[in-house]
């Protein structure tokens, strides 16, 4: 993405530029995993929870 971020004049083409183009797209990959993280550690907690449940009868 950097290539066409930069040819399509989206970011500034100064070192500031490319620093915060990277720092925005890290922040939001970071945000995303966290998200996609956090929703299936409580889907497998459910699965596990169902599972224990389906022994004990």
């Amino acid at each position: 993405m950097l290539p066409i971020a930069y040819f399509s004049h989206w970011m500034e083409h100064t070192f500031a530029g490319i620093v915060s183009y990277y720092g925005i797209f890290i922040a939001i990959y970071i945000i995303i995993w966290f998200i996609q993280y956090s929703m299936w550690k409580y889907r497998i907690r459910q699965i596990n929870n169902k599972i224990k449940n389906d022994r004990v009868k």
